[in-house]
């Protein structure tokens, strides 16, 4: 299981992925309802503060390479699909107005150009030029990032949530497992000596 390393939500506290060896018991639950007992129920049974932690949701973890979360992972490719797809039909749309606008005497007459095959081909590429930006800037926009981003609002779409907590003997462990299970915790992760891990 992954500790989780959380980044730019500025009103909650997680534990950075390089302090997350600190707990040796490690207690998933399915919302933050169930965490927030969790820690109520540790409290009451003797650990403090410095013996637990909220680590973070399993979306928060860090995917192993670029660092993001698969969250993000998925707001930069749909930013980047809705942004190519933005230019890709703004050049269309831009070249066919280019055309368009180009072959209007009026705007002949304006421009004081004799109309060639070539003032076509260059109406039609800066008119492509103007619409691929266009496009770009109104696909980036049309992403809806709540419904893909760790923002601030969007708890509802997060995964389980991780509890970190420091058992420093077999009682305080049994004390701890019992806690979380009571808790609601839908599993519980022994981390041993050696790098080891089973379920509590």
């Amino acid at each position: 299981m992954a500790a989780a390393d959380y980044e730019g939500r500025a009103q909650e506290s997680y534990v950075p992925q390089r302090d997350a060896p600190r707990f040796n018991l490690i207690g998933t639950f399915p919302s933050t309802h169930e965490a927030d007992r969790a820690v109520m129920a540790l409290h009451e049974a003797g650990f403090s503060n410095a013996d637990l932690h909220v680590l973070g949701s399993l979306d928060d973890a860090p995917v192993p390479g670029d660092g993001l979360t698969p969250r993000d992972e998925k707001l930069v490719g749909r930013t980047f699909f809705w942004g190519m797809g933005g230019v890709i039909a703004g050049m269309v749309l831009g070249a066919v107005i280019g055309l368009i606008i180009m072959a209007i005497p009026a705007f002949q007459t304006a421009i004081g150009v004799k109309v060639t095959a070539v003032s076509f081909l260059l109406a039609a590429f800066f008119g492509a030029i103007v619409g691929s930006m266009l496009g770009f800037g109104a696909g980036v926009l049309a992403v809806d990032r709540r419904r893909v981003s760790n923002a601030p609002g969007n708890d509802s779409a997060r995964g389980p949530l991780l509890i970190g907590v420091r058992a420093v003997d077999d009682e305080h462990r049994r004390a701890a497992t019992g806690a979380l299970r009571a808790a609601g915790a839908a599993s519980v992760e022994w981390r041993g000596g050696g790098g080891h891990t089973s379920m509590a």
